[in-house]
């Protein structure tokens, strides 16, 4: 009386399904056999090969702003406080110093970032920065209210250091050590990287981007507008 799901006998069913599997062929599969063929049949772990990344040279060099990106609000550990800050990072690209990082993009131009705290009180690094490049102070209604998007695509020159890594010393940081104007006479090749200037409404637009830098991304996601954002919806 035991019967399949399908209402049929199950002794039947299973005699008919061993005298179909006996009267079969055996299953041959060539094409995937001829594939297989070709790779090692030990299986054997290793350290993945490390690719050393092209690094630029310690000196001066002349540069262009092409980057500003607004990274939100985060929480910061100063001097044992926690502080909320305003964050942004700003981009150099330097046109005369080019190298292959992508074959299938050839030449382009070297690249520096640099965090700031979005602040231009008296000891801020932003407001040393932009003084050394501009060559005067602000004024006290620039100070009120500047707008970085003044300085995307102005050019400046820039020193380059290399500094041992913190947690490991025998790697190298390649780090901006500071900015200064143009000397006079001096020009700079036209703009490779295209501009970019990222605010808080276009954030989704530049995460979606292919080519959209890991660290901004999770430094955006980290902020407390990203948070609150996900939380809401």
């Amino acid at each position: 009386n035991h019967r399949t799901r399908d209402g049929f006998p199950r002794n039947t069913f299973y005699s008919s399904l061993h005298t179909l599997m006996a009267n079969s062929a055996p299953l041959n599969y060539p094409s995937m056999n001829n594939l297989f063929a070709s790779y090692i049949s030990d299986i054997v772990a290793s350290e993945p090969e490390h690719k050393e990344f092209q690094k630029l040279d310690a000196g001066v060099y002349s540069a262009r702003c092409y980057s500003i990106i607004d990274l939100g609000t985060h929480d910061e550990e100063y001097e044992g406080e926690m502080k909320t800050k305003s964050q942004i990072r700003i981009g150099w690209e330097f046109p005369t110093e080019l190298a292959v990082f992508k074959d299938e993009l050839g030449e382009q131009p070297f690249a520096l970032y640099k965090t700031y705290t979005l602040s231009l009180s008296e000891k801020s690094k932003l407001r040393a920065d932009l003084e050394a490049w501009r060559g005067k102070v602000f004024t006290p209604d620039e100070l009120k209210g500047f707008d970085l998007k003044n300085i995307l695509g102005k050019t400046c020159q820039i020193q380059v250091v290399h500094t041992p890594r913190k947690n490991d010393p025998s790697k190298i940081v390649v780090k901006i050590q500071s900015l200064m104007a143009l000397s006079k006479g001096m020009t700079v090749p036209d703009a490779i990287n295209t501009p970019e200037y990222i605010t808080k409404p276009n954030w989704m637009e530049y995460i979606n981007r292919p080519n959209a830098s890991r660290f901004m991304v999770e430094t955006i996601k980290k902020s407390k507008e990203w948070v609150a954002m996900e939380a809401e919806y």
